[in-house]
């Protein structure tokens, strides 16, 4: 296509805003100044997204400032407020001057630091509103708080689908809770009339009630008849005295996250057996004085109502080990479960791992991140067992169980090698393997605590990697390798992988998808002729994590270039670097691969 024929096509507003989506920040600014038909196009998408400032009192424009001197601009902002479509802001009293009534086509609403004087905005939105997100801070959950308010308005909004509660207060004060009990049988005879089957997300699910009536009702009672429109609910910290109607049902409630709600575990599980089309459910029970009822978890059939769950998230939750066995028993069809910092040990690892079990194939993605009591032994169970897992996540694991399990499997193999049959090693049935996070420790090491020191591994540590690396190299799919670790879930590791081209590194070029490879807080020999030994082989790689060594020649007897004796390490090895300043040397070498040391 000629020069005239590309910017002739620029001049088409789809092509102009398909492309405008797609530039950097500095890219799209200075594209909106290239013409008038150019700024027209583009600046909807500039304001499509504003982000107020979040306690930075020293730059939020009050009403008697000057232009210059708040943020943003009052007399700019009128003009183009109507074209913001996401607000994300804190402290929005600060805010209120320029936002009402200028900002009224929100689809989005994301408020920090919520208060009474937020309701005003929340008003002048609700006929476009879909997705809210409001959140109290913590020293002020005793205060008072007019919830049954917003909860009012909210019912006002049509298309809302999405929300979120952070410390709000969902109870019932002096009103009579019968009155919740009659609304909910009115809701549910009025789906069960409308014939509900499946889950419908754009409209609402009933009739919005009188106003009058609205006012008389309680805020239990607002908060259910607003659950019955959504696909996604999430409460966080929040209170919620009362369950709802027996008979009621949310048909649409897809998404449902109850994170450290003041809710017994049995009343929480009644509410999420009530959503018979929810495929993703979040759970945090956080309280040890209270514990689940194994019994009252059978008699609430999740198999039988919630039949659909594919994604579940324990995260952080201190369910006992029978409790959270328990629980996946009753979900056949799960896919993704997420574990972290849970006490997660023998009994569920034994389900899963089980022949007979049902979800032991088709679990796809398991996070096991910083679980308390897992086992090194139990994650090769879990990588040996579960053969249809594509993302795995766990903290650490011992080398000698991946190694036992290899020597094991070729002394089996010897002992049938007279039969014609080819007896195949045992290792890793998780082939498919898409992710894989873990860092493996527990290697013997000989390096002598100095940074200089690079001594030659003894033939059993080489053995041992050399193991390792093979059982890695047969992951062909993977695209995410992280080996080391985060400064949230682990420190810097000892006893790791060595990474270097000797020690066996070299078997993993047969990774050809791999895209991320992190090797960060972990004790490595990788360097320059690893660093090219991966973009020879890993052509899609495009992010690497962790800090790059220099590279060192060990000669007894050799000197710097410049005449400079190089510096002596330990065992009388001079030691020259043979690329100086490797880090720039990397950038201007291999520019579309991110390098970053976290």
């Amino acid at each position: 296509m000629s020069s005239p024929e590309i910017s002739g096509a620029l001049l088409v507003p789809e092509i102009l805003t398909a492309v405008g989506q797609h530039l950097s920040r500095m890219d799209f600014l200075q594209a909106v100044l290239v013409s008038r038909s150019w700024h027209a196009q583009l600046i909807p998408l500039l304001w499509h997204t504003l982000a107020l400032p979040r306690r930075w009192r020293i730059i939020m424009a009050t009403a008697n400032d000057s232009p210059s001197s708040g943020y943003p601009d009052s007399t700019v902002f009128k003009k183009y407020a109507h074209l913001v479509r996401s607000l994300a802001c804190n402290n929005i009293e600060y805010h209120l001057h320029y936002l009402v009534p200028f900002c009224n086509q929100l689809t989005e609403l994301d408020i920090a630091d919520l208060t009474e004087k937020s309701l005003p905005l929340l008003q002048l939105n609700t006929a476009t509103l879909t997705s809210i997100r409001f959140e109290r801070e913590r020293e002020r959950f005793e205060r008072p708080f007019g919830v049954k308010q917003f909860l009012q308005v909210m019912n006002k909004c049509p298309f809302l689908d999405r929300l979120r509660l952070v410390n709000f207060q969902i109870q019932n004060e002096d009103e009579d809770k019968d009155q919740v009990r009659g609304l909910g049988n009115q809701w549910s005879q009025r789906d069960q009339r409308q014939g509900y089957s499946l889950p419908k997300i754009t409209m609402p699910a009933i009739a919005h009630t009188e106003t009058a009536e609205v006012s008389r009702t309680n805020a239990i009672a607002l908060f259910y008849q607003l659950v019955y429109q959504l696909s996604t609910l999430e409460l966080v910290r929040s209170t919620l005295d009362m369950l709802p109607l027996q008979t009621s049902v949310f048909y649409r409630l897809q998404k449902l996250s109850l994170l450290e709600i003041s809710m017994a575990y049995k009343d929480q599980l009644v509410l999420v057996s009530r959503c018979q089309y929810l495929t993703h459910l979040k759970l945090r029970l956080t309280r040890e004085s209270e514990r689940l009822d194994l019994e009252h978890l059978a008699s609430v059939e999740l198999e039988v109502s919630c039949p659909n769950i594919t994604h579940l998230d324990l995260s952080w939750s201190t369910l006992k080990d029978q409790e959270i066995a328990a629980m996946l028993e009753y979900l056949p069809h799960l896919i993704s479960f997420h574990a972290q910092r849970t006490n997660i040990g023998e009994t569920t690892v034994a389900m899963l791992t089980n022949p007979t079990s049902r979800i032991k194939d088709q679990l796809q993605e398991l996070d096991l991140v910083d679980a308390r009591e897992m086992q090194s032994a139990w994650i090769q169970r879990l990588l040996c067992s579960c053969s249809g897992l594509r993302r795995f996540r766990a903290t650490k694991m011992n080398a000698r169980d991946i190694v036992h399990a290899a020597v094991s499997a070729t002394v089996e193999s010897n002992n049938h090698s007279s039969t014609t049959l080819s007896i195949p090693v045992s290792g890793w049935g998780c082939l498919q393997l898409q992710e894989l996070q873990l860092s493996i420790i527990g290697l013997p090491t000989t390096r002598s605590q100095s940074s200089y020191s690079r001594l030659p591994s003894s033939p059993y540590v080489c053995q041992q990697q050399l193991v390792i690396y093979e059982q890695l190299s047969r992951l062909t799919q993977l695209q995410v390798l992280s080996l080391g670790g985060n400064c949230m879930s682990t420190w810097f590791r000892i006893g790791t992988l060595d990474l270097s081209l000797r020690s066996g590194f070299g078997q993993l070029r047969t990774l050809k998808e791999l895209q991320v490879f992190n090797f960060s807080y972990m004790a490595h020999d990788l360097g320059m002729n690893e660093v090219e030994f991966m973009m020879e082989h890993w052509k899609k790689l495009r992010r690497v994590v962790g800090t790059v060594g220099v590279g060192l020649d060990e000669d007894r007897d050799r000197r710097t270039d410049s005449g400079v004796e190089g510096e002596a390490g330990v065992h009388g090895r001079w030691l020259k670097p043979k690329v100086e300043r490797h880090e720039i040397y990397i950038h201007r070498k291999w520019p579309l691969v991110q390098f970053s040391s976290t």
